[in-house]
């Protein structure tokens, strides 16, 4: 991912602009303190554990500026979007590539345990080449969901205040069907 971000960089003209690090944020120890820190797409919900999400919350903290923001970009867990979370099969497309002559067809299946919030996610990508073999890549993956309250508690606790709370990318407000929940909250 990063040397494709890299490519796009280049390609743009902003590499000498952008420095990509590749770090784990629980044990994250930058020279530089930043205005904004943003996690998209889910990712802060890799941090299955209270321990990991405390410990990554806390070296963001101290990689902001005091009043710095932090926004987490994630999945508002509404049960009719866990509907098919109960181990089904489910396609998501068939493309060409990534070789030449070569299609890929993604499936995934999902379970969800609400004792825990977690979401057992598992992703096929069956790769037809152009030799006519099919080979299947598995990637197996928890996520831990969060409810708005829990990721409040879970920031402030870790030095933060929460400034807002919205439903989509397009910041809608939040509300319990919203698809997303994306929490901005500043260093205090």
């Amino acid at each position: 991912m990063l040397a494709r971000a890299r490519a796009k960089l280049a390609a743009a003209g902003l590499l000498e602009r952008v420095r990509l690090v590749e770090t784990d944020a629980r044990r994250m120890a930058l020279d530089e303190r930043f205005r904004l820190a943003f996690i998209a797409l889910n990712t802060f919900m890799h941090f299955t554990s209270l321990e990991a999400q405390t410990q990554a919350l806390e070296r963001i903290h101290g990689h902001l500026v005091p009043g710095g923001l932090l926004a987490l970009d994630l999945f508002n867990p509404h049960p009719d979007l866990l509907d098919d979370a109960d181990g089904r099969l489910i396609h998501d497309f068939t493309r060409p590539g990534p070789d030449e002559g070569a299609v890929t067809s993604r499936f995934h299946s999902q379970r969800v345990d609400p004792a825990t919030q977690t979401l057992e996610i598992s992703f096929f990508y069956d790769e037809v080449g152009a030799d006519g073999l099919l080979r299947r890549t598995v990637a197996p993956f928890d996520l831990h969901y969060f409810s708005r309250r829990e990721v409040e508690l879970l920031l402030e606790r870790s030095g933060f205040a929460v400034e807002d709370v919205y439903g989509s990318h397009e910041l809608d407000p939040y509300w319990a069907g919203s698809p997303k929940l994306i929490v901005v909250a500043a260093r205090r």
